[in-house]
């Protein structure tokens, strides 16, 4: 089981099933960030490149964080 958090401003959690592709369900924030991220001056770019390695390296795992506040 794996849980897939957005990096950026979308605050996004995808449950990501065994065998399901983590890049796959991310895609359209992917194409979303590459399309527009660019566009603000000064860090724009920097968080761009962030957030399109962070999105193709299958996301950020926040499994241990969500498991945390359900047991509160």
């Amino acid at each position: 089981m794996k849980i897939q958090g957005i990096d950026g401003l979308t605050p996004y959690v995808y449950f990501i099933r065994p065998g399901q592709n983590a890049v796959v369900k991310g895609l359209g924030w992917t194409a979303l960030t590459f399309l527009l991220g660019w566009w603000g001056i000064p860090w724009g770019p920097i968080y761009t490149i962030g957030s399109l390695s962070t999105n193709f390296s299958g996301g950020k795992d926040v499994t241990n964080e969500i498991a945390n506040a359900m047991s509160l």
